[in-house]
């Protein structure tokens, strides 16, 4: 049965999703919702978009859709700048918050559904390496096939299905409602925002649908209750080998990663128990390498009868697995000569300080520069706070060795708590180049002194008038805000040790004394790396200007 046969078809009183607070949103609810927006978009024509964070409310513009013979296009992000740079017209967007298009929203009613005709045609958009969106089409029986077989696979294992991934994105849709839908068990019907929102959504057989963004991310064990015994499944891009193991020792369980794309829907699986753990390719679907080394699919879960290249590099081993080897798109003329991004990411991860790199070219000038972004591990983070930023990435290249041709050294870098992604798992290269020009904390400041011990932080700075924090607040009375004095106190950490708080949570926060241009602060920071909190204070001569604990 189709995900909408089954959403007309289940018992008005069924529970299909479970909200916020855990109130159930019912089959009727649903459909209710359907019949309440289909005389809105009926007369019109053409492509419908919508952008919902209910996946309920989402399967009701579903059903919507298919009555109005109208593709559902799925927008990665609902803001008004992002519909116009994409030309949706108003009188076809559709969503659950009132910031313009036909509002879509659940009123109590028990409405009647009638449709006929096709389902609606699914339409995605994803981004390459250069962050341009376009869009991918997609029938919904062929990800409703792949549904089905994630069904079976996990058939007795789970009865809830949560998750911090959109359902906006293929894999978000065919885990957290195509799946529970098709195999009549509820879903969460928001996605978390944070691990601790996730907590109250799990119980023993919760399946999570979540990103190699959030795993990164992760509270350590002793802050993640609620998580012991979830059931995770990771999709969207790698999952560093750190977190798989981190992961691993909080849910209880390997997460299940799913290899695939959004033309191809999933290709394979592993669970991990070593680093370079091979991929084994999903039942029904067939996966073999071109000539040139690159992984080609054929499967009923694309809708395509011809094989999709994937654009990684793979090779198959004796048992039918393979391994990746890195995109086969990602080399750069430097100097006049040819660079592999992959090849250079992978020797500097061979250092030992080194969790993870992203490379790209960035414009210096007039000149384009092969550029590193870095996250490091805790001995790393250490290690950079002692040396500083510069210093510690000529230990980096002088590390690598032979390994590295001279054009191969990056000479721009980066060490940042983890790889900016966008919504879809993506690394997309504007939004990692933007992070090379935005104005580091102590250039802005300009300490007079920097003191670094090991997990501490000592500076003193001049406040000078030109801050742009003094801007409007306020004309002729000039003081900084607290919430400025909070960020520089989170991004002086992330500079020095590389690091973020592990929430932007603030606690025990005192401003006992207003900041003005011409006064002398004496800034010490403190960054716990096993509870990730930041603890700051700014003072003066017999004068405690503020502090407080961040994450």
């Amino acid at each position: 049965m189709s995900l909408r046969q089954t959403l007309l078809d289940a018992p008005a009183d069924q529970v299909m999703f479970l909200s916020e607070s855990q109130d159930a949103i019912t089959a009727a609810m649903i459909r209710s919702a359907a019949a309440r927006l289909l005389p809105d978009i009926e007369c019109g024509a053409g492509e419908l978009y919508i952008f919902t964070r209910s996946a309920a409310l989402f399967c009701a513009a579903y059903l919507a859709a298919s009555a109005a013979d109208r593709p559902l296009v799925l927008l990665p992000q609902g803001s008004a700048d992002f519909r116009a740079e994409q030309n949706v017209p108003a009188n076809s967007f559709v969503s659950d918050h009132e910031n313009g298009g036909h509002w879509l929203t659940f009123d109590g009613a028990d409405r009647q559904l009638t449709i006929e005709g096709a389902d609606a045609e699914l339409v995605f958009f994803t981004s390459g390496s250069s962050g341009a969106a376009k869009s991918i089409r997609r029938m919904p029986v062929a990800i409703e096939t792949e549904a089905r077989h994630w069904a079976e696979w996990l058939d007795g294992q789970i009865d809830h299905v949560a998750g911090t991934v959109s359902h906006q994105h293929i894999y978000g849709l065919i885990f957290r409602v195509f799946l529970p839908v098709l195999g009549k068990i509820t879903s969460s019907d928001l996605a978390a925002l944070s691990w601790e929102a996730l907590s109250v959504q799990i119980h023993d057989r919760t399946l999570v649908a979540t990103s190699p963004a959030h795993l990164t991310r992760l509270p350590d064990a002793q802050n993640g209750p609620g998580l012991d015994h979830a059931m995770t499944v990771s999709s969207g891009g790698p999952l560093p080998w750190t977190a798989a193991q981190a992961a691993t020792e909080l849910f209880g369980f390997a997460p299940l990663e799913v290899l695939g794309s959004t033309e191809t829907s999933g290709v394979a699986r592993r669970f991990r128990n070593s680093e370079n753990e091979p991929w084994t390719v999903l039942g029904g679907v067939s996966a073999t390498v071109s000539d040139d080394g690159v992984l080609q699919v054929s499967s009923p879960f694309t809708g395509d009868a011809n094989p999709v290249s994937m654009g990684d590099r793979a090779t198959f081993l004796p048992d039918g697995r393979f391994e990746l080897g890195g995109r086969v798109d990602r080399i750069l003329k430097v100097e006049g000569k040819r660079v592999s991004l992959n090849r250079v990411e992978s020797a500097l991860r061979q250092n030992d300080f080194v969790e993870e790199v992203a490379l790209l070219p960035t414009q210096q000038g007039a000149r384009e520069r092969l550029s590193a972004l870095v996250v490091l591990n805790d001995a790393g983070r250490l290690e950079l706070g002692r040396l500083g930023a510069f210093a510690f990435s000529r230990k980096l290249i002088v590390a690598s060795g032979d390994r590295l041709a001279p054009t191969e050294r990056p000479k721009r870098w980066r060490f940042v708590p983890d790889i900016p992604v966008n919504s879809q798992g993506k690394r997309v290269q504007r939004d990692l180049a933007a992070l090379f020009e935005v104005p580091r904390m102590q250039e802005i400041l300009s300490p007079q002194r920097l003191e670094v011990t090991d997990d501490k932080a000592h500076l003193v700075f001049k406040v000078e008038p030109d801050l742009p924090w003094f801007r409007g607040h306020f004309t002729n009375a000039p003081v900084l805000p607290g919430l400025s004095q909070v960020h520089m106190a989170v991004r002086l950490a992330e500079e020095i040790w590389s690091v973020a708080p592990a929430s932007f949570n603030v606690s025990r926060m005192k401003f006992q004394k207003v900041i003005q241009p011409g006064d002398v602060v004496e800034m010490d920071l403190s960054f716990n790396f096993q509870t990730r909190r930041l603890t700051f204070s700014m003072t003066g001569p017999d004068i405690k200007y503020s502090g407080g604990v961040i994450g």
